[in-house]
Order: C-alpha cells, then structure tokens, then sequence
C-alpha cells in the first residue's frame, strides 16, 4: 500500500470515529421524541385508562374516577360517555362523593347520553342530587325523567303518575273488575272510570301515607299476615280442589246403583235415579272431595314433618 493509499484510510477512519457518536446522538434524539413529543388525544386518553386501571385494581379509587374523567375529556363520542358513566359510578359505589358523581353524570348526559327513568345512572343522578341537599334540582330531573308518556311499553295509555310510578288505563280497569258489582256499577263509561281513578288515587296515597308514618304496627302486621295467609289458602284451595270437584252423570248413576238404599222419599219408598239424581250427584261430590282433602293433607304432613301434640289438648 502507497502513502496516498494510506493517507486516504486515514481519513475515512478519522471520519468514522467522528461521526458515530454523532450518529448515536441523532437515535437518541429521535427515540426521546418519540417519548416526551405531544400525544394525540386518542394515545393519552389510553394512557389514562391504563391508571385507571391500575388504580382501580389497588383500591385508589379517587384516582380511578380522576384518571377516568381525564380520559372522557379526551375520548370520542360514546367512549366519552362510557366513561363518564363509569367515573361517576366509582364517585357513587367506592368514594360516595355525590358531587363527583354528579358531575360526571351530567357530563354524560350532556355528551349525548339519553337517561330513561329505569336506567341506573339516572336513579343515581337524582339520589346524588338529593344527598346534596338540591332537591329541586332533583325534582326537576324526577319530573323530566318521568314524564306522563302516551303509551307504556306494554302499549296501555297512562292515566296518571305518582311519583315515579306510571298508573295505566289497564291498571285501573283490573282494579275495578275486582270489586264487588255494586262498586263496578257506579263506576260504568269513561265519565265512570274517570270517578274511579279519583278513588283510586286517594287509597294509594293512604296507603303510602300510611307506610310512611309507620302505621303498620306489630298488631297491624299481624292481622295483615293472617289476612294473606288466609287469602292464599284459599286461592289455592280453589285451584287445587275445587276444579276437581265435577262429576260425570255416569259416575252419578253408578253411585246411584251401589247406594240405591240411601235414596228414599218421605214414606220411605226407594226412590227412581231421575228423582235421586241431584241428591247423589251432591253426596258422590262431598265424597270425592273428601277424599282428595284427606289423602292431599296425609301427603303434605309427612312431606312436611307435621307433628300433632294431642296431650295439649287433654288427650291420653
């Protein structure tokens, strides 16, 4: 190798050993940009997201909602929603800050969201609203919430509301039919039924008056459980035994001829299966009812463990 051949390796070495350093510069440059440089909304508000959930899975759960609301004020659409929705549950549930909870209720709805009365975000916005002392802004949310609507989801027309609950037209009409005729009478047409509503009205607000003020003592509440225990029985006795109660009117005429004896008139003379008909239809019915009532109730005390302490009753 000549000296221009070895001048000119020189150089190049020279140069080589120059600009590496420079060069790892330059990558180091472009990866602490690619670190530190601004993020696009979408980019932070995942970053958030992964706080949150971090915080969330630690039990922080002021710093969840915080890292959550931060997140909706940089997401989309309805991921804003979401989150807004999911911060003020945390702010509900785990901090019970209503404020928090409120606010980020709002700013849900305020993104777009649309409450219905039986959502939970708008059960919790009213409640938050009411912790905080803003009852009429509670109300007011009630009112928007539960506004009378033409038709209910199973399509009745709403006839009134209380409160938050909606009284259809079918609802008052079941209502009726259940009381007794000389009721249903003075209550007949619309002019009838609007009368009715009236009625009906003032019961369910004694009624809810009365549960308010703590009206139904120990006394009360037994004689209620007694009433409906009583109730009860009483439809499923219907169900159980008296729709098995029919007989044919060959059952009735075989009865009639194994018990031709029991039938007689006044003088004593047997008397013909026309003229016994009804007698035996009524006797084969009590009998057959009987026996279904006597072999039900042996079924059910030894399914039950039913237990009779015949002592008590002086018996030896």
């Amino acid at each position: 190798m000549n000296t221009v051949q070895m001048m000119k390796w020189g150089k190049a070495a020279v140069a080589i050993i120059i600009l590496t350093p420079l060069i790892n510069l330059a990558i180091l440059g472009v990866l602490l940009w690619s670190i530190l440089a601004p993020k696009k909304g979408d980019d932070r508000a995942e970053i958030h997201l992964s706080r949150a959930g971090i915080y969330s899975a630690s039990g922080l759960w002021k710093s969840a909602a915080s890292e959550y609301q931060q997140a909706a004020e940089l997401a989309p659409g309805d991921q804003a929603i979401g989150l807004w929705l999911k911060a003020g549950d945390i702010c509900y549930e785990q901090t019970e800050d209503y404020e928090c909870s409120a606010r980020n209720y709002l700013n849900a709805k305020i993104s777009g969201k649309e409450f219905s009365k039986d959502s939970e975000a708008a059960t919790r916005l009213v409640d938050s609203l009411k912790k905080l002392g803003k009852t009429e802004s509670a109300q007011a949310w009630l009112n928007d919430l539960t506004a009378l609507t033409p038709e209910t989801a199973q399509g009745s027309t709403v006839v009134a509301r209380i409160g938050e609950r909606q009284i259809t037209m079918e609802e008052l009409k079941k209502s009726l039919a259940a009381e007794q005729e000389t009721v249903r009478n003075n209550f007949s047409g619309p002019e009838g039924m609007r009368k009715y509503l009236d009625n009906y009205l003032f019961t369910s607000l004694l009624y809810q008056s009365a549960l308010d003020e703590n009206l139904l003592n120990d006394r009360a509440k037994e004689d209620f459980d007694r009433l409906k225990r009583k109730y009860i029985a009483e439809l499923y006795f219907r169900q159980k035994f008296l729709s098995q109660e029919s007989v044919t009117e060959k059952e009735v005429k075989e009865y009639y001829d194994q018990n031709k004896n029991m039938f007689k008139d006044a003088s004593g003379k047997p008397e013909a299966f026309d003229q016994a008909k009804k007698d035996a239809e009524f006797r084969l019915k009590e009998n057959k009812f009987s026996r279904l009532r006597n072999d039900w109730f042996n079924a059910q005390a030894e399914k039950r463990g039913l237990y009779i302490n015949a002592q008590a009753f002086g018996a030896h």
